[in-house]
């Protein structure tokens, strides 16, 4: 059976509805979401800013969907929930892959989350177009599954900028799902710094066990170790009474001092 092509050269309404259509027919109700996704996705289209049209339109349906359920596959798109994930390697990291490189200034626009279905901290009225499928992901499984089994071998620019959105994601206010320790296994010590320099925002991974895997691990490079040494010796401004009862909560004095030996 020939699988369905969507009309050449595309634009938003096209594409949108071509996807509509299809998802719709009963006679399609097996087929793969993820493959003509990614036909759509590789398509011509008829200008940049048709494409950011549909990339606008995809962007705020995934995020809505994916955050009404932490932790949990519940993205969906033209009422078809997507089983593949947003994942790297997804066509949805794809089409935010190609907005990103781009550099289009739509990407900065801001969309409004107000009516959406999800506890977002009460100062977040809105994020940039190019934040949402990113938000979406940091309310997924896929991506961290992935990052479980180590699959994410290389980075590129793109995915470390992506995955740094993720990372910002997953702060409080923006995801209140488990905390997904595998972030910091991520080939990019610019992203670990990224991630260290607010204990405060990821005080879930300031426990020995993480703190000290990671410093054994090749990622960890000085930059990140000093950001480390700071925090355990008590010398980081960033809330130094919270670190204080942190610390005696979950830390115990040799724990500091072999954590500090793995940042010499």
């Amino acid at each position: 059976m020939t699988s369905p092509q969507p009309p050449s050269p595309l634009t938003n309404a096209t594409a949108s509805e071509w996807l509509q259509s299809l998802l719709s027919d009963p006679a399609n109700e097996e087929c793969d979401l993820d493959s003509v996704m990614d036909q759509v996705v590789s398509s011509e289209w008829t200008s940049p800013e048709e494409f950011f049209a549909f990339f606008r339109e995809v962007s705020i349906q995934l995020a809505q969907s994916a955050c009404k359920e932490p932790n949990t596959e519940t993205a969906s798109l033209f009422g078809r929930p997507i089983y593949y994930g947003l994942s790297m390697g997804s066509p949805y990291y794809m089409l935010w892959e190609k907005a990103f490189l781009s550099k289009n200034p739509s990407l900065h626009e801001a969309i409004s989350t107000d009516g959406w279905e999800v506890d977002l901290d009460a100062s977040i009225t809105d994020l940039e177009l190019i934040c949402l499928i990113p938000l979406a992901t940091a309310y997924e499984l896929p991506l961290f599954e992935q990052l479980r089994n180590h699959s994410l071998a290389e980075i590129d620019e793109p995915r470390e900028e992506f995955l740094g959105y993720v990372a910002a994601m997953l702060g409080p206010g923006y995801y209140d799902g488990t905390l997904p320790v595998e972030i910091l296994s991520v080939p990019s010590s610019k992203l670990a710094s990224e991630i260290l320099q607010d204990w405060t925002q990821y005080m879930d991974l300031w426990v020995p066990e993480v703190i000290e895997t990671f410093l054994d691990s090749e990622y960890a490079d000085d930059d990140c170790k000093q950001l480390i040494a700071r925090v355990l010796k008590g010398e980081d401004d960033v809330d130094p009474e919270g670190w204080e009862e942190h610390r005696d909560e979950y830390w115990e004095d040799d724990q500091i001092d072999n954590a500090l030996s793995l940042c010499l």
